[in-house]
């Protein structure tokens, strides 16, 4: 996670800039979130070779500036009051 007192200069802020837009466009997205779902970034790390792919991953995020402190509640907000993706089945009644 990047310090909320860490400074950064120009060319790092542009090329998290350039990053970021090209990461939110659809083939952006794609990308992004296979390397993700690649790096077990969100699953249980089992063997050395899943800590490295995690770390990448983390070092990814990193550079276009995802993961910083001051990021870091708004992403929290977001993610525990949007609409959850899988709802329970009802149960058919018969």
């Amino acid at each position: 996670m990047i310090a909320a007192t860490q400074q950064i200069d120009t060319p790092i802020y542009l090329e998290r800039e350039d990053l970021k837009t090209f990461y939110n466009t659809p083939t952006g997205l794609k990308v992004l979130s296979e390397k993700v779902l690649m790096s077990g970034l969100l699953s249980e790390i089992v063997d050395d070779q899943g800590v490295m792919a995690h770390n990448l991953c983390i070092k990814e995020l990193e550079q276009i500036g995802l993961l910083d402190e001051e990021g870091l509640v708004p992403l929290l907000k977001y993610l525990l009051t949007r609409e959850p993706t899988k709802r329970p089945q009802e149960q058919k009644q018969e």
